[in-house]
């Protein structure tokens, strides 16, 4: 177990430590619960181990946060049940490429970069009931199901996208979100500073333009749908001002091999920036 006390006072981790081994006096498992209630459900972010071997101070405090949450609930409403969801994202153009470096197939890479994670857990007992990989047959399965379900409404569609594409951030930018800077030839995102380049790819798209009006109006009927409400305001202000644009939501199969195939169409396209 992590020791609070090798922790500087004064940063913040301390505190969520001292408030976690407080809350730790009256853990209660959650595999007995009887209740009816609605359960309690919570994740950290989702950890992309994509080439550093040792987990950082941030993926400590995103657990230990998440921890805190999970067993003040815990002891609050002892008969409510507790998801606690940690997690690593496996799949993307960012794994394939740092295995490709390595000279390792991207299924080794991971399985030695997710047990860091899960070792960090271990090591300062986070109390979650879930360690989920993306690559695991459940997730791929579930993601298959969503598939099937959104393209049954017909929220999916095939068409052909063009953009500035980042591979470490794993998503297309228009010309309005790039900038062009003068001690360098390649063109940067303007919020991630990440290299990017032109790409035109056939791939799968969703329609999110069609919640536009059904978010909009979920926004304005409940205050604390978002916290904090500074943000709920502009969001809600984008959506007055601006349509949604249409989700790219898969890559090419011989862009990207490491990734979920695609329902009905495994050959040619992977769930890859969707898992």
């Amino acid at each position: 177990m992590l020791s609070c006390r090798k922790i500087p006072t004064r940063a913040p981790i301390y505190l969520a430590c001292r408030l976690r081994s407080l809350a730790s006096y009256r853990f209660l498992s959650a595999t007995n619960d009887t209740s009816t209630s609605k359960p309690f459900y919570i994740t950290t972010p989702i950890f992309y181990p994509n080439a550093v071997l040792i987990p950082h101070i941030s993926h400590l405090y995103s657990l230990v946060t998440a921890d805190i949450f999970a067993r003040f609930t815990r002891i609050s409403e002892p008969n409510r049940l507790v998801h606690f969801l940690a997690r690593t994202d496996e799949h993307g153009l960012k794994i394939q490429k740092a295995a490709k470096d390595r000279g390792i197939e991207p299924s080794v890479l991971c399985d030695t970069l997710s047990e860091q994670f899960r070792r960090l857990g271990a090591r300062a007992n986070i109390s979650n009931t879930v360690f989920l990989r993306t690559t695991e047959a459940r997730h791929r399965e579930a993601v298959e199901n969503v598939w099937r379900h959104l393209a049954a409404q017909d929220l999916i569609y095939k068409g052909t996208y063009s953009g500035w594409y980042s591979i470490s951030d794993e998503c297309f930018y228009n010309d309005s979100q790039i900038t062009h800077p003068p001690s360098s030839l390649i063109p940067v995102s303007i919020e991630t500073g990440s290299a990017v380049e032109w790409s035109n790819e056939s791939n799968y798209k969703f329609r999110l333009s069609s919640f536009r009006e059904r978010l909009l109006d979920y926004y304005t009927a409940n205050p604390n749908s978002i916290y904090p409400s500074a943000h709920r305001e502009k969001l809600i202000q984008t959506l007055k001002d601006e349509p949604l644009d249409v989700l790219s939501i898969s890559r090419p199969q011989e862009r990207l091999s490491w990734g979920i195939p695609v329902p009905g169409d495994k050959k040619k396209n992977s769930v890859g920036a969707w898992t």
